[in-house]
This record gives structure tokens, C-alpha cells and sequence, in this order.
């Protein structure tokens, strides 16, 4: 069983069933009006979602294909096992969820580890395991096929690991060797995409060793609060 929060207050838990899984909201989420659904396909009921109703909403907060192989391998976790790999690494996932074991909650306060240009050239190799330790160390999970990480980076444009669900600023997607170009590409409709007017976060190319793409999060803006971490979380969920 797994406690599930959105910006960072607890809305309910996850508990495996078979091969799937079960939603429950907490008693404190469904006492407050104000406080709102995790999704707007599982409005607030006292009533658990069975797997065909909230397994949709938790199987696309993590990643698919080889990048989940990938990471459920560094998580010693099964490929279709969705809640334990939920419970491995979703302590910073898109939009203000995050999910923790019983235990655990999210941090109070967010620490990171600064990356060296050989660190980051490590996370950026193809053939490195260091990616997957790294989710892994930082809970961090993001859906789609791209190897990726959500990273910090500082004003001085330094990057840091976020550790143990520390809130990210971007997401950067690392080469495969089948698809050498795939920063290249990226960059290149990104552009596109900002010239014909749309809305497009600050994006570019990361270089050691190998180029990656990076953007910055669109979820993650500058929270304003001297006291606390240095982004806040909007949450979001996929059309998917």
C-alpha cells in the first residue's frame, strides 16, 4: 500500500490488486470541498477505483518500453508491476503528484547533488546504468519512451540530482544509439513550434561527451518563497 499526494497533502492510497491496482481517496481529501480530485476522470467518492478506472491515471505517470525496463531493472522491480514501481520512484512526478510508501511523505525540505561535467556525461551514455541509479536515488518518474531525467538547474546554470522527490526545474532527454539524432531533432520542432507562435518553455542543447536536449518543466515555476524550495509544482495530467 502506497500514500498518494497532490501538492504535497495526502488524497489517498494505492493498494496492488492482481496485476493492477486500487484508488481510494483519504477521509481528509473527500472532507474539504476546496480541496480538488486528483483527476478529473476520478472525481472525489468515497467508493475505491477498481484498475479499470484509475490504472489509466498512475500507468501514465511512468515511463514505457525500454526506458521501463531500464528503470525497473535499477528499481529490482517487475516491468508490469505498476504500484511497485510507483512506489520505487514516484516521489516527483508530472503535475503535484507524488507517491510514497506508508512511512515516508513527501520532504520538507529538498536537497540536491551537484553535477560535475563527468557526472552528467555518465547520465548522457547510452550504454550507462548511471541513469536508472540516478531516478532511482532522486524518485523521479516521467512518462514516455525517451531516456530522460528531471534534473535542477541553477541560475549559474549549474545542474544538480534532486534527491529523495526534491522538486526538478527540467527534463533532459539523453541519445539512444538507435536514434543518434534525437536531440537534434527535438531542438529543431521545438523551434519550429515557438516561430509559429505557440507557447514553448525555454529549451536547448546539454553537451558532454554526447548532446542531449533539455527543456525546462512547464509544471515547475518559480515559487517566490525565500523560505522554501526554489520551484513549486502546478499539476497537470496528459489528454492520454
Amino acid at each position: 500500500m502506497y500514500s498518494v499526494y497532490l501538492y504535497d497533502r495526502l488524497v489517498g492510497i494505492i493498494e496492488r490488486r492482481g496485476t493492477g491496482l486500487r484508488f481510494t481517496y483519504a477521509p481528509s481529501a473527500l472532507d474539504d470541498d476546496a480541496f480538488p480530485a486528483l483527476s478529473l476522470s476520478l472525481p472525489k467518492r468515497a467508493e475505491p477505483y477498481a484498475d479499470r478506472k484509475a490504472g489509466g491515471f498512475f500507468r501514465n505517470l511512468l515511463p514505457e518500453h525500454a526506458y521501463r525496463r531500464l528503470i525497473s531493472a535499477a528499481a529490482g522491480a517487475t516491468v508490469d508491476d505498476t504500484t511497485a514501481l510507483l512506489g520505487a520512484i514516484g516521489g516527483e512526478c508530472p503535475g503535484a503528484v507524488s507517491i510514497w510508501p506508508e512511512d515516508r511523505a513527501p520532504p520538507k525540505t529538498h536537497e540536491y547533488q551537484r553535477l560535475g561535467t563527468e557526472d552528467l556525461a555518465q547520465l548522457l551514455e547510452p550504454a550507462s546504468p548511471s541513469l536508472g541509479d540516478a531516478v532511482l536515488r532522486g524518485r523521479l518518474s516521467l512518462p514516455g519512451v525517451q531516456h530522460k531525467i528531471a534534473l535542477f538547474r541553477d541560475d549559474d546554470g549549474a545542474w544538480r540530482l534532486p534527491l529523495r522527490g526534491a522538486v526538478t526545474s527540467h527534463i533532459v532527454k539523453r541519445p539512444t544509439d538507435d536514434y543518434p539524432n534525437l536531440a537534434e531533432n527535438e531542438l529543431v520542432c521545438t523551434a519550429l513550434a515557438r516561430a509559429t507562435g505557440l507557447g514553448v518553455p525555454d529549451w536547448g542543447l546539454v553537451t558532454a561527451t554526447r548532446r542531449a536536449f533539455c527543456i525546462e518543466r512547464f509544471d515547475r515555476v518559480l515559487s517566490g518563497d525565500p523560505a522554501g524550495p526554489a520551484r513549486r509544482k502546478l499539476h497537470q495530467e496528459d489528454f492520454c
